[in-house]
């Protein structure tokens, strides 16, 4: 993208709509954030000891700006992310005889987050530069009335029981939360243009609108949750050498609160209501585990291994999407190809084209008010796998340690997102399921024109993950040398990352042949190959001093990525999410007269590209392709210094990334933005099925990825402590 491109939006935007969009000169990012800890222990009688301690989190971070290959923010729509966190704990710890203990904790955790603008309201504009490049100004459409508040009490107890052979622990773990949260996208509006002419006279090609159905203009969706925790433990030392854990645990989230009834949704969705909650479904999670000394009290050999099943931690941001869109509280407009005059540059929500105003028929809206609605499976269950390892601890010679472990999960429980109001119309090229009309932007085929999308929250049990990790170590010791070098292999595959918090992004940037039937591919966070090393030296002298110098090294594969058209190839909302069909041959594809490259090119690229090369007369599986590997290196050194006693000064020296400092082009983590790399410009099927396409020959294809910023610089960090 030219420079001159750019210039011609800004002044665009300044002369034309009164609006300064900031610039594209280099920006810096700044963190900040203050962090105070009080503690305070009473020992109240000789076996009963009461903690009390305070954490206070004041953080801020500079978000909002995007530049990569393929997008470019201008400064003005730089946000500030505000987070302020109280927690406090309050821990009594009981002895009763010498068999019977008991931990008691009650916290209360309270945090305030919101998006804070910097720069002058303004609806969000995307603005297409030649079919291939975007500019953005305003305000992100998602940050433009953003905040969320949580309150969560949390009460746990552990009671443990000696006896003989057995140590039994039995526990509870009970957690309140309650949430008030402000998510309105596109309060000030969110317009996209085709072209800069287009952006000029003000003809959006698509234009998304929320706004309050309510008398209140900027509602809250408030509501509190519960999870309920029960557990029980027994650690067994069945022999000398052999320790076998057997436990079991019950997790019952619960929701009181019903998110407001749309009876539409029931008319246009037979079965599903809004108010569907998927409140009292129990998790079940067995375990066993076991630590094996098969060298009878040597300990030079150790076998140990389990197998269970696991919950992560509870991810209620899912289910605030059924309390922030039941089509009761929001209207939502999501329109293509309006006619010129239809820009309006004013952050007023009033001012905005809605349905049913005199604006909003001017420029096409339907008079009936449409809406987004979020629904949730009343069987859903938070994700579980089921998780087994089995690993070996050898003692080899020169005090080293051999480690050999294998881990396999497979999914029990696991997301995924199905768009109701979305028709299938038929298949393309490849298998390709179409849900309109494809073309660059495409036309989507909806059930019911009451809703833009209807976007349905279930579960799937399609999913594992395997590792396998081979290492030597030797341990770190008072003086001299000790080191550990790793090597992992990694296998994981799902059917939806869902990193992201809202219901409608995990659906639509989701790679997949049919969107709303989603295959098995290669996760986001599989890590192919992995290569952990470190090297320390410490020495010690003048009794009253020691040196540790450390080296760490991480060696990795790139992050996985999807080889995508740019353009709507399956008509189901999005130009930015399907994978491309690889051709077999020149008779399988047709390239526009426009093109910069043709068959000559692609092909060339094609074959020296074994991530496409394999899948010839096949679409890509999601995250088929590999960002370039990563090496990084640190360096350490700490510096002990025994002053009073045992009171001890520590300086510690840490370099980030020394491979950056030593040269500017090592150390560098490139990575393809949201996993995806846009291969071809899609424009359509000829009458034959063949995708028509633009394709610009690739020089270099590390030019295809983005360089993460901060990861990539050396960093130096310095610290003190002082221990008495």
């Amino acid at each position: 993208m030219t420079s001159d491109s750019l210039d011609r939006i800004i002044q665009i935007a300044r002369n034309q709509y009164g609006y300064d969009p900031g610039s594209y000169n280099p920006l810096s990012n700044l963190t900040d954030n203050l962090k105070l800890l009080a503690k305070i222990d009473w020992n109240i009688a000789p076996n009963h000891h009461l903690t009390f301690r305070h954490n206070y989190v004041d953080a801020s971070q500079d978000e909002g700006i995007t530049r990569t290959s393929y997008r470019f923010d201008l400064s003005n729509r730089r946000w500030i992310f505000k987070s302020v966190q109280h927690s406090s704990v309050l821990e009594l710890k009981s002895m009763f005889g010498a068999n019977l203990f008991n931990e008691a904790r009650l916290v209360y955790t309270r945090v305030r987050d919101k998006r804070q603008v910097q720069a002058q309201p303004f609806p969000e504009v995307n603005i297409l530069v030649d079919n291939r490049y975007n500019v953005y100004m305003g305000i992100d459409r998602f940050s433009q009335a953003n905040a969320l508040d949580q309150d969560l009490w949390e009460f746990t107890d552990n009671l443990t029981y000696l006896r003989g052979k057995h140590t039994i622990t039995v526990g509870t773990s009970n957690q309140l939360y309650r949430f008030s949260n402000l998510f309105i996208q596109d309060y000030y509006g969110a317009y996209e243009f085709d072209s800069i002419a287009d952006f000029e006279i003000g003809k959006p090609s698509r234009y998304f609108f929320s706004y309050s159905l309510l008398d209140d203009p900027k509602p809250r969706a408030e509501w509190t949750a519960y999870q309920i925790g029960f557990y029980a433990q027994d650690e067994y030392q069945a022999t000398p050498y052999l320790k076998v854990t057997v436990g079991l645990r019950v997790d019952v989230p619960i929701y009181p609160d019903k998110p407001l009834y749309n009876p539409a949704v029931p008319e246009a969705f037979p079965g599903y209501s809004t108010s569907t909650t998927a409140s009292g479904n129990p998790l079940w999670s067995p375990r066993l585990g076991f630590n094996w000394d098969l060298s009878k009290g040597a300990r030079t050999t150790q076998l140990r291994g389990g197998t269970g099943i696991f919950s992560g931690q509870t991810p209620f941001v899912w289910i605030s999407n059924q309390y922030s869109n039941t089509g009761m509280d929001f209207g939502r407009v999501d329109k293509r190809n309006l006619p010129a005059g239809c820009f309006v540059p004013t952050p007023d929500p009033a001012a905005q084209p809605r349905p049913g105003t005199p604006l909003g028929d001017q420029c096409g809206l339907e008079p009936i008010t449409t809406t987004e609605v979020n629904l949730i499976d009343k069987d859903f269950k938070f994700p579980q796998v089921w998780r087994s390892s089995l690993a070996l601890d050898q003692q080899l010679p020169y005090d080293l340690i051999g480690t050999v472990e294998v881990i396999y999960s497979k999914t029990i429980n696991d997301v995924v997102f199905k768009n109701l109001n979305i028709v299938r119309t038929g298949t393309a090229q490849g298998g390709r399921v179409l849900y309109g009309d494809p073309s660059f932007n495409g036309s989507t085929e909806r059930k019911d024109p009451r809703f833009t999308n209807a976007i349905l929250l279930k579960n799937t049990d399609k999913g594992y993950s395997t590792s396998l990790t081979v290492g030597l170590q030797r341990e770190a010791r008072a003086e001299g040398l000790s080191g550990a070098l790793f090597y992992t292999w990694n296998r994981a595959e799902n059917v939806n990352n869902a990193t992201s918090s809202r219901a409608i992004s995990n659906w639509q940037y989701n790679e997949a042949r049919d969107v709303n039937n989603p295959e098995l591919g290669t996760a986001d966070f599989e890590v192919r190959h992995r290569i952990l090393a470190n090297l320390s030296y410490r020495v010690t002298y003048r009794q009253r001093f020691a040196t540790t110098v450390t080296l760490l090294y991480e060696g990795r594969s790139g992050s996985p990525f999807t080889w995508i058209y740019n353009g709507n190839a399956n008509a189901d909302t999005r130009r930015d999410n399907d994978p491309v069909y690889v051709p077999a041959s020149s008779n399988e594809i047709v390239f526009t007269s426009d093109s910069p490259g043709g068959w000559a090119e692609l092909n060339a690229f094609i074959e020296s590209e074994p991530s496409l090369r394999k899948y010839r007369g096949q679409i890509v599986p999601r995250n088929s392709a590999r960002a370039p590997w990563r090496n990084l290196l640190d360096l350490q050194v700490i510096q002990e210094i025994q002053t009073m006693g045992t009171q001890r000064l520590e300086i510690t020296a840490t370099v980030l990334n020394v491979l950056n400092l030593l040269n500017d082009d090592w150390g560098k983590i490139r990575y393809a933005p949201f996993n995806t790399v846009r291969l071809m410009d899609f424009y359509g099927y000829d009458d034959e099925g063949r995708a028509i396409v633009s394709f610009r020959p690739i020089e270099d294809r590390d030019d295809l990825f983005v360089t993460d910023d901060l990861a990539s610089r050396w960093q130096l960090q310095l610290g003190v402590r002082y221990t008495f």
